[in-house]
């Protein structure tokens, strides 16, 4: 089983079409930058 099952954690969400590149990214990084407009509910983490 994979450490994330980024089908079901993805599922309904705006971003969902876009997990099979994710998923090959992350294939071939460690780290990947993921980002969406304004307004389609993404939120901003401020470390």
């Amino acid at each position: 089983m994979p450490a994330f099952d980024l089908a079901a954690i993805g599922a309904g969400l705006s971003f969902a079409d876009a997990l099979p590149a994710l998923s090959e990214a992350l294939d071939t990084s460690a780290a990947v930058v993921v980002s969406a407009p304004p307004g389609t509910g993404n939120t901003t983490w401020n470390l």
